[in-house]
């Protein structure tokens, strides 16, 4: 009998599979890993619920109005203020887009053959308005 020989793709399998069946299997580490619980830093807790704050930023300006009704009785300028807040609020995801058109990263991480390696999205240009503004009006020129 003859042994066919194999593809290029079968042997780097093999290859992989056997360098895999090398290394020992560390179940000590996963069982320490998963008995330490992950307490959250206060960081991470501000980011979460700064994330909130500007998901719903309706949400967030009827609190911020609710509470300058309720403190304007008391304190008419801290009540003015809130209300600059809330109007703030309202303006802050155009702001912040304007201020950071490409907030998502250029990169992706993609992988071959089990190993990453960066590469960058292709995208039609860029999101800001102000460029969506500029290729709207150099098409019409």
């Amino acid at each position: 009998m003859t042994k066919e020989q194999k593809s290029r793709l079968d042997r780097e399998i093999d290859e992989i599979l056997s360098s895999k069946a090398r290394q020992p299997i560390d179940f000590e580490q996963r069982r320490r890993a998963m008995a330490q619980p992950i307490e959250p830093t206060w960081r991470v807790q501000v980011r979460k619920v700064w994330s909130l704050l500007v998901a719903s930023p309706l949400f967030l300006a009827y609190a911020l109005v609710g509470l300058a009704i309720l403190l304007d009785p008391a304190v008419h300028f801290l009540a003015v203020l809130l209300c600059l807040a809330a109007v703030l609020v309202i303006w802050l995801p155009g702001i912040l887009r304007l201020i950071r058109p490409n907030g998502r990263a250029k990169t992706e991480v993609k992988y071959w053959r089990g190993q990453a390696y960066v590469s960058e999205i292709k995208s039609a240009g860029s999101r800001s308005p102000i460029d969506s503004l500029k290729r709207y009006f150099d098409a019409r020129r």
